[in-house]
């Protein structure tokens, strides 16, 4: 899907408006202000405020975290009756930390433009002011409110050799230095800006410990850009039990380093002990791999055949996909001696190899039994190819599959979708099949169930001979 955002059709504009000085908004900002014929704003009072001062009158609708999914039709009717929509939050650039990005999906999901206005936003001046060096930098936003799971979060930031950006409130800002001493280290340069662009702007520069220990009298907005790790992350390019042995060989005990090791790596400590001590599976097990795109919203698309695929494998053997593990949903169930997983991948197709990579890693999985199920445009719909290995031939998922699996030989059934070169690569994979299309493509996937028994009973070859 293209967007020319310029074509004078119907616009949804993303308008960033002052942070805290009145003037810091770009002239173009005022000029949408005044061309749009209504504004979505997080307050009505603050928008209206700014508003008068730039002496713009418009109609205001309020759309917050607590109604933004209500305000949706309110946008498509102006939207579908040739308006022009303006989205502003109380201060700074829309959605970055602030509402706004369910109302921009939609706008974007129904083939309306979405302009982004460039303009004020609290993270870059706390950025280029910090006296921290701002490339890479890593923007993470607000941490969670509850101390567990903030410090979860602060676990894995920890390691990120990026400038970090955070923002905190006032009355979370003692909890937060303390937890960043403890988690990310006392020595860490931070700078801490405060009511960035108005009268009473201050940045408090130094350590993490020296600012803890200021006791500074912190209010209003703060920004927090902290020091990226500058330790060499030494496990990068170890294995797990070689990485356990690093911590091994500095005096720690083997489960102290079994336990750093699993939480340095998102990991359990039992992942981790069972490759240390090499605890082998008592059973082989097959890998069956339906590729698609998560979420509702890509339910039926051409790109999702594969799930389509393994659910109806699921519904034959009476299973359901009820387990969550690396990032993707899965089911067992045994047939004929064989322990068998079927995995629908819980990211983006063009991801879909770094879960396949954590599943195959983790349940010792040998390539020889992974089948990959997947959509195909150089095949007609209502026909289908088994191929034993073979490049991605573009396909996303496949080339990513290729890249964390390094290998092309890995199995695959190739469901036809055809190819319409009068649409867009991207528009056409992601389309919904029309009612023509399913009606050829259901004995397919109604039959997936008795292809994947005799996957099971015969040799690969003859599989193919049987089915292609």
């Amino acid at each position: 899907m293209s967007q020319k955002s310029y074509d004078n059709s119907p616009t949804l504009y993303l308008i960033p408006t002052p942070i805290g000085n009145m003037e810091d908004i770009t002239m173009r900002s005022l000029n949408i202000l005044k061309l749009v014929d209504v504004v979505f704003c997080e307050d009505t009072r603050v928008t209206g405020q700014l508003l008068k001062y730039y002496d713009i009158n418009k109609k205001l609708i309020s759309s917050h975290n607590f109604n933004e999914s209500k305000n949706i039709n309110k946008l498509l009717d102006y939207l579908n009756n040739g308006s022009n929509v303006g989205l502003v939050s109380d201060r700074g650039t829309p959605i970055i930390s602030d509402p706004g990005f369910e109302l921009a999906k939609c706008a974007i999901d129904n083939g309306f433009n979405v302009v982004s206005l460039p303009g004020a936003t609290a993270l870059i001046p706390a950025l280029t002011s910090s006296g921290i060096s701002p490339m890479p930098f890593y923007y993470y936003g607000f941490l969670n409110n509850k101390d567990s799971a903030r410090k979860k979060e602060l676990e894995i930031l920890k390691n990120i050799e990026a400038t970090l950006i955070i923002y905190e409130a006032p009355h979370r800002i003692n909890k937060t230095l303390k937890d960043l001493g403890n988690i990310l280290g006392n020595n860490r340069k931070i700078a801490i800006s405060r009511e960035i662009t108005k009268k009473y702007e201050e940045i408090y520069r130094g350590t993490i410990e020296e600012l803890i220990n200021q006791n500074n009298d912190y209010k209003g907005e703060l920004v927090l850009v902290i020091e990226g790790n500058k330790e060499t992350i030494q496990y990068k390019n170890l294995t797990i039990p070689e990485h356990v042995n690093l911590y091994i060989e500095d005096n720690r005990s083997v489960m102290d380093a079994i336990k750093i090791v699993a939480r340095e790596r998102g990991m359990k400590k039992s992942e981790v002990y069972d490759i240390y001590h090499n605890i082998e599976k008592k059973w082989n097990m097959k890998l069956i791999v339906g590729l698609g795109n998560p979420g509702k919203l890509y339910n039926n698309t051409r790109h999702n055949v594969g799930f389509m695929c393994v659910d109806s494998i699921a519904k034959h053997f009476n299973i359901k996909f009820d387990s969550n593990k690396f990032k993707g949903e899965y089911a067992q169930f045994s047939y004929n001696q064989e322990k068998v997983l079927l995995l629908k991948p819980g990211k983006y197709m063009n991801l879909s190899g770094e879960v396949i990579r954590d599943f195959v890693n983790f349940f010792k999985i040998n390539i020889d039994d992974i089948l990959v199920i997947c959509d195909d445009l150089d095949t007609p719909v209502g026909t289908y190819r088994l191929r034993y290995k073979g490049s991605s031939g573009g396909h996303n998922g496949l080339k990513n599959i290729e890249q964390h699996l390094s290998t092309q030989e890995y199995k695959r059934i190739k469901i036809g979708i055809s190819n319409n070169k009068l649409i867009d690569t991207k528009d056409y994979v992601l389309g919904k099949f029309t009612k023509e299309e399913l009606k050829l493509l259901q004995p397919i996937i109604d039959n997936m169930p008795n292809i994947i028994e005799d996957y099971l009973k015969l040799p690969f070859d003859n599989l193919m001979n049987k089915y292609n």
